[in-house]
């Protein structure tokens, strides 16, 4: 259901915003041992300095055109993601990134998941796996939009939060 969502929400987008999504996903490093979305997402929460005005622009550039992207979405049904994260009381403060997760258990980067997410219809975010490079699409990726807040629900092995 949610990759034929994703096919009309591609014929929206324009072909920057879909090339931003793409290379955010892609997990390869620069020469200074970051990713794209590290660095992005560093950025965006006050911990990563750009090297110089170029660099700046460009984070800038991106994390703009994914925003937009990400705004054409429309989550039409209700879905739980999940996530590994060793900081999960961050999530419990306003999220001013973007944050990846995936709509399935096995699709978790680092191992078990211990996040558990419920998200609403109409929530801010898309499913990116059609964007994803072909080694990537495994992770089945929900990519939350900047402005995000949670509120945790309980917290007992997995730690369950959904959407305010």
């Amino acid at each position: 259901m949610l990759r034929e969502d994703a096919k009309e929400w591609l014929n929206k987008l324009t072909a920057e915003e879909k090339r931003a999504i793409t290379k955010y996903t892609f997990n390869g490093k620069d020469p200074d041992g970051l990713r794209l979305f590290e660095k992005i997402n560093g950025y965006l929460d006050g911990y990563y300095k750009p090297v110089n005005s170029k660099e700046e622009k460009t984070l800038l550039k991106y994390a703009g055109l994914i925003e937009k992207g990400l705004l054409r979405y429309n989550l039409q049904r209700d879905i739980i993601v999940y996530r590994k994260d060793f900081y999960t009381s961050a999530l419990e403060k306003p999220i001013d990134k973007f944050l990846s997760t995936s709509i399935s258990t096995k699709g978790v980067l680092t191992g078990k998941p211990n996040i558990a997410i419920i998200v609403p219809k109409g929530t801010n975010g898309g499913y990116v796996e059609l964007l994803s490079q072909e080694k990537f699409k495994r992770q089945r990726e929900f990519l939350f939009n900047t402005d995000l807040e949670l509120e945790k629900l309980k917290e007992d092995g997995l730690y369950i939060v959904k959407r305010k």
